[in-house]
C-alpha cells in the first residue's frame, strides 16, 4: 500500500466518523426540544417540529441508503449532493423558526449540528463557504421578515447571529487544522510503519538469502580479516558456523601463498577477481579446490574498503577432472602400448615373411639386424653367431651406434650361451656382466641366445646406453618379451635356412670334392649363355681329366682315389675367379665355366691349372701318392657353339684329343662349321 492510499483511506476514515458524529447530533437536538418545551423553557409546535423531524430522519436515512445499495455508482453520485438536502432541511427549519419564531433555538441547533455534519464530509473550505452562507441567508431572513412582519428583532438575536457567524468561522479553521494534522499524523505513522515493516522484511529476505545460498559469500577487510560471512562458507571452509569462520584469518585459509599473491595482484592490477581457481586449506587440514569471483569496495576518494566476493566449492569437478585425466593417461598408455604391440607384431610378421624368402644367411642377418632396429629404437645391438667349429663367437651384423660387444670372442665369455637362456643385467654396476662387453660398459643389456632344435647358433645382444644424468630406465616386461620372441624367431629362421642351404647344397653339390654337381652345371651353362648372348659377351668352358686315374684307383685303392679327387677340387676352387663355376661332370672328369672369358684367356687359364695341378701333393695315410697330371680341352662360345651341349661336346672332343696326344696339355676345340 502506497502513501498516498494510506492517506486517502485515513482521510475517509475521520470523514465517516464525522459524519456518524453529525447526524447523531441533529437527531439528538431534535429529539431534546420537545422535552425543552414539556419544560416551558422553549415554545414548539410539536405538529411543525414533528414534521420538520419526519424530513430530516427521511433525508438521513436516504444518505445512508443511497451507498449501501450502490446507487451513488449507478447516479454517478458527488460527495457536493450530499450538501444540498441538509441546505434543504436548513431551510425549512429557518422557514418554521421565521413563521413560528419562538422555536428559532431550534434551528441555531440544528443549523450547529449542520456545520458539524458539512466540517466531517468536506473539511475547512466547505464550512466556511456552507457556513457564511447559511450564516448570510438567515441574517437576511430576519431582516426581511422583520421589515415586512413588523417583528421586532432583539439585539440579542442579532448579536447571537454574528457571535454564531464568528465562531463558526473560528470553529471550522480550528477544526480543519486539526483534522489535518492528525491525518497527516496517521498517514505519517502508516507510513513508518510499512518503511519500517519493509526494511525489516528486506533485511529478513536478505539475510535468508545469504544464509541460503549454496555459495560461499563473505567480506574481507585489506588487512586479511573476515567482516561478514554465510554458513555456506562456514560448510565449505569446514567452520561449524559462520561466527567462528570468522575469528580465523583470510591468510591462513590459503593452501599455497603464491595463490593469495597471485589473488591480490589481480585485485589490485584489475579491481576485480573472475573466476580464480585457488586451492584452500580446510579447518580439518584437507585441501580443496575453489573459483572464486570477487570486487573491491572504494571509498569516494578511491581508497579499498574492503573486499567481497563468492566462492565455490569444485573440488568434486577437479577431482572428477584428475581421475579424468588419469584415466586418459592410462588409456592413451594403453593404445600407446596396442599401437606398439600391434607395430611390434608387425615388424615381427614381416620379418619372419622375409626370413622365409631369404636365400642365404648374410641376407638373414641384415633382416634381423633391420628388423631389430625398428623393434629397438635408439637401443643399439648386435647379431652374434657361433662357428661351425664353435669355437668362437662373431659379429655378423649391427644396428644404432657401435655395440658395446666384441667383435669375435669366446661362446664362455656370454652368461646366456653358457647357461642356454637370456640374460638380463638391469645395471652394469651390480652384475655378472658377460666378459664380451667393452669399454664404456652400456647401463642395461641383455642377451638372448639363438637355439633352434637344442642347438645354440648364437645370440642377440641388445644394450641401453646410461642417460646424461646417470638415471637408470628400467628394462619393461613388455621389451622382454620383445627380445624373447624376436630371438626365438631369429633363432627358428636361421635354424631352418641352415637346413635349407645345406639341402640345397647337398641337391646341388658333389659330396666328395664339394663342387658342383652336373645338374647344376648343366641349368648353369644355359642361363651363363643367354646371359652372354643379350650381352654380347665371351663365355668359356674347360674340361678337364685326371691323367691315368684308372691305374692310380688300381695301385693306392678307392679311397686314395676319393683324396685325390678332393685335393683337386679344392684346387680349383682357390685357383678360379669368384664368378667361374667348377663342377663333377662325373667319375674323374670336371666342367669349369668360365663368364667373360675370350678363348685366349681361357686357354692360358687352362695352362695356369694344368702347371699347378703338377705342383700338387696328395698323401693317403701318411703316404705319398706321387704327382699328378691333367688333360684340358677349351671351347667357347659362340666359336664352338650356341648351346650348351654343343660346348660340352666340343670340349670333350677336344679333351679327347689331349689325351691321344699324349696328355698333360691343353687342347682348343675344333670351329665349329
Amino acid at each position: 500500500m502506497t502513501g498516498a492510499r494510506a492517506k486517502r483511506t485515513t482521510q475517509n476514515q475521520v470523514k465517516k466518523r464525522g459524519v456518524l458524529l453529525a447526524s447523531a447530533g441533529l437527531v439528538f437536538l431534535q429529539l431534546v426540544v420537545p422535552i425543552l418545551h414539556k419544560m416551558d423553557i422553549v415554545s414548539l409546535d410539536l405538529s411543525r417540529w414533528a414534521m420538520a423531524f419526519t424530513v430530516t430522519i427521511v433525508v438521513q436515512a436516504v444518505l445512508w441508503l443511497i451507498p449501501h445499495f450502490g446507487w451513488d455508482a449507478r447516479l454517478k453520485w458527488d460527495r457536493h449532493y450530499v450538501y444540498l438536502p441538509m441546505a434543504a432541511t436548513a431551510g425549512l427549519l429557518t422557514l418554521y423558526a421565521f413563521i413560528a419564531p419562538e422555536v428559532r433555538e431550534l434551528f441555531l441547533m440544528a443549523w450547529m449540528a449542520a456545520l458539524l455534519f458539512v466540517a466531517g464530509r468536506i473539511g475547512f473550505w466547505g464550512v466556511m463557504i456552507l457556513g457564511s452562507f447559511a450564516g448570510a441567508g438567515y441574517a437576511a431572513a430576519l431582516a426581511y421578515y422583520a421589515r415586512t412582519l413588523a417583528i421586532h428583532l432583539p439585539a440579542m438575536d442579532v448579536a447571537l447571529v454574528g457571535v454564531f457567524l464568528i465562531i463558526n468561522g473560528f470553529a471550522a479553521v480550528v477544526f480543519e487544522r486539526l483534522r489535518r494534522q492528525r491525518g497527516e499524523r496517521a498517514v505519517l505513522m502508516q507510513e513508518r510503519l510499512q518503511a519500517e515493516a519493509t526494511a525489516r522484511t528486506s533485511a529478513e529476505r536478505y539475510q535468508s538469502l545469504f544464509d541460503g545460498l549454496p555459495i560461499g559469500l563473505y567480506e574481507t577487510t585489506p588487512s586479511g580479516e573476515f567482516v561478514t560471512a554465510n554458513h555456506a562458507l562456514a560448510q565449505i571452509l569446514g567452520y561449524p558456523s559462520s561466527e567462528a569462520l570468522l575469528s580465523a584469518k583470510v591468510p591462513d585459509v590459503y593452501a599455497d601463498g603464491e595463490d593469495r599473491q597471485r589473488w591480490l595482484s589481480l585485485m589490485e592490477r584489475e579491481g576485480v577477481v573472475r573466476g580464480v581457481e585457488l586451492k584452500l586449506r580446510r579447518r580439518d587440514g584437507r585441501i580443496i579446490w575453489v573459483r572464486d569471483y570477487a570486487r573491491a569496495v572504494r571509498d569516494s576518494d578511491g581508497r579499498v574498503l574492503s573486499f567481497e566476493g563468492s566462492l565455490e566449492d569444485i573440488t568434486a569437478r577437479r577431482e572428477a577432472e584428475e581421475a579424468l585425466r588419469q584415466a586418459n593417461d592410462k588409456l592413451k598408455v594403453w593404445v600407446g602400448d596396442l599401437e606398439r604391440q600391434t607395430s611390434e607384431i608387425s615388424v615381427l610378421s614381416k620379418m619372419g615373411e622375409l626370413l622365409q624368402a631369404c636365400s642365404d644367411m648374410a641376407e638373414a642377418h641384415s633382416v634381423i639386424a633391420h628388423s631389430a632396429q625398428r623393434l629397438f629404437p635408439g637401443e643399439p645391438g648386435a647379431l652374434c653367431m657361433q662357428s661351425a667349429s664353435r669355437n668362437f663367437v662373431e659379429v655378423v651384423a649391427s644396428w644404432g651406434e657401435e655395440p658395446s660387444t666384441q667383435r669375435v670372442f669366446s661362446p664362455d665369455d656370454c652368461w646366456a650361451l653358457r647357461r642356454g637362456r637370456a640374460h638380463i643385467v638391469e645395471d652394469t654396476a651390480e652384475g655378472p656382466n658377460c666378459r664380451h662387453l667393452s669399454s664404456p660398459l652400456p647401463q642395461a643389456y641383455f642377451c638372448i641366445p639363438l637355439v633352434a632344435h637344442g642347438e645354440a647358433m648364437g645370440l642377440l645382444c641388445l644394450t641401453r646406453p646410461g642417460t646424461a644424468e646417470g638415471a637408470l630406465l628400467p628394462l619393461l616386461e613388455t621389451r622382454k618379451m620383445v627380445a624373447s620372441t624376436l630371438g626365438e624367431q631369429s633363432a627358428l629362421a636361421l635354424a631352418n635356412l641352415r637346413l635349407r642351404e645345406t639341402l640345397r647344397s647337398q641337391s646341388v653339390r658333389d659330396p666328395l670334392t664339394g663342387l658342383f654337381n652336373r645338374r647344376y652345371m648343366e641349368e648353369t651353362l644355359e642361363r651363363e649363355i643367354r646371359r652372354a648372348e643379350r650381352g654380347a659377351r665371351p663365355l668359356s668352358v674347360m674340361m678337364l681329366d685326371l691323367d691315368h686315374f684308372k691305374q692310380f684307383n688300381d695301385t693306392f685303392g678307392h679311397s686314395a682315389g676319393d683324396s685325390l679327387l678332393r685335393e683337386l677340387g679344392t684346387m680349383l676352387r682357390a685357383n678360379l675367379r669368384a664368378g667361374d663355376i667348377a663342377c663333377r661332370f662325373g667319375g674323374e672328369e670336371f666342367v669349369l665355366i668360365l663368364p667373360e672369358a675370350a678363348l685366349n684367356c681361357a686357354r692360358s687359364r687352362a695352362e695356369q691349372l694344368r702347371e699347378t695341378a703338377k705342383h700338387l701333393h696328395v698323401s693317403h695315410l701318411g703316404e705319398s701318392l706321387g704327382p699328378v697330371t691333367i688333360s684340358l680341352g677349351v671351347a667357347a662360345f659362340p666359336e664352338h657353339g650356341a648351346s650348351g651341349e654343343d660346348l660340352i661336346e666340343n670340349a670333350d672332343a677336344a679333351l679327347y684329343r689331349a689325351k691321344s696326344e699324349g696328355r698333360d696339355r691343353v687342347v682348343v676345340a675344333a670351329t665349329s662349321a
